[in-house]
């Protein structure tokens, strides 16, 4: 079937783009661009952040179990029911911080990114391959922790309860929590099991801010870790549902996942070529304006 990429409609162009990004480590949160944050009741809010965290981690299934793996590889199918489209998507990551992950739609072609040492990158039908920096960099950063419960205290400054709320038969506790870069988020953790089973987030991207809330249910337990297989995303009206298919720990990676693609090494390479010309310029206009 011929690549029709420049066929799918705009509004879903943007659902794709911020899809990618939150299967892989089961609830990517995203932030928006750094802004400087304010802190009221610094001192308050810090430790209800502590305590936030502690209770994710233990109800996820400890932090000795959170620490336990190096790696874990994910499959996923994605539906998008207003579009009559299906992806399947593939997800790695590691506990050094590299990311790689795939969604493919039958007709459309493969929509990628990844993380690796430095260097965050997206290639796709739609825009090619890009170096990311600035907001999406710092968001995919995020995305490639292995854990992310154990980034929390890392990756926010506060955290503060705002109210209780029911989300499907759950009552939940819902909690505001502030990003190191100043943005919000927030999180409905249920009173019960303590899982985290909703997130309100903004993710950032070339099709620009993406709101996005994502509700999460049938948990299963994976190798002492339980993970939600069923996610349901809501961006403005638009609607989709996840089904995690396989999770798989400690596995050996391949070289798609350990590799950063050819056609983003070309655009590192050139820029590095540009940088070295401009500084040989720049050394030389200095030599001229010192005779």
């Amino acid at each position: 079937m011929a690549n029709d990429s420049a066929m799918i409609p705009v509004k879903f162009r943007a659902l794709l783009m911020g899809l990618l990004i939150l299967p892989c480590s089961l609830v990517i949160l995203a932030q928006d661009p750094p802004a400087k944050p304010e802190i009221p009741g610094e001192v308050e809010q810090e430790n209800v952040l502590v305590e936030l965290q502690k209770t994710l981690i233990e109800a996820a299934g400890g932090k000795e179990a959170l620490e336990k793996h190096s790696n874990r590889r994910v499959t996923s199918k994605v539906v998008i029911p207003d579009a009559a489209i299906e992806a399947t998507h593939t997800g790695y990551m590691s506990r050094e911080g590299m990311m790689w992950e795939s969604m493919t739609i039958e007709g459309y072609g493969d929509f990628q990114q990844g993380f690796h040492g430095d260097v965050a990158w997206s290639m796709d039908p739609i825009n090619g391959a890009r170096v990311l920096s600035g907001a999406e960099k710092d968001q995919l950063r995020r995305a490639s922790h292995l854990q992310p419960f154990l980034w929390i205290d890392k990756d926010f400054i506060s955290a503060v309860k705002v109210g209780s709320e029911k989300v499907g038969d759950a009552d939940c506790t819902v909690y505001s929590l502030k990003t190191t870069t100043g943005s919000q988020e927030k999180y409905w953790v249920a009173e019960e099991t303590k899982f985290l089973v909703k997130v309100s987030l903004t993710l950032e991207s070339i099709m620009g801010k993406i709101p996005m809330t994502v509700e999460m249910s049938d948990f299963k337990k994976v190798e002492e870790l339980w993970h939600p297989y069923e996610m349901q995303i809501q961006q403005g009206i638009q609607k989709m549902q996840m089904t995690l298919e396989q999770v798989n720990y400690d596995v050996e990676p391949e070289d798609v996942e350990k590799t950063i693609p050819a056609e983003v090494q070309a655009l590192l390479e050139r820029k590095k070529d540009t940088e070295e010309k401009s500084e040989e310029k720049k050394e030389v206009e200095e030599g001229a304006s010192g005779r």
